[in-house]
């Protein structure tokens, strides 16, 4: 079994749509083919963990830094999410996944990222 993390957005011009037509009757009739939602999330990145989540927490692990994404799953597991904002960061990302790597190889038998 694949357990995946999808993030989704909703489209900037979400809030206009709502505005023009807040009864939402007008999205009734335009649902469009084979009849899918008249509103469409954009799919952002998705991420395999591995197991079931249970937990999501949108924190900061520093005051005045960027926002991160921790979660837990049903099997004990924590991970963290971290958005890398430049190239030198993304860099220094990986090599602590790297060296993490040496010292504990990845239980779920993934030799790549």
């Amino acid at each position: 079994m694949t357990i995946r993390y999808f993030q989704l957005r909703l489209p900037e011009n979400v809030n206009e749509d709502i505005q023009e037509d807040p009864t939402a009757l007008r999205s009734l009739w335009d649902r469009g083919l084979l009849n899918g939602a008249s509103q469409k999330v954009d799919q952002v990145a998705v991420f395999y963990t591995g197991d079931l989540i249970t937990s999501l927490q949108k924190t900061s692990l520093v005051p005045g830094a960027n926002e991160c994404v921790i979660y837990t799953t049903i099997g004990g597991a924590i991970g963290i999410l971290v958005p890398f904002i430049s190239k030198d960061a993304l860099a220094r990302g990986t090599e602590l996944f790297q060296m993490l790597k040496w010292e504990q190889p990845l239980s779920s038998f993934r030799k790549k990222l």
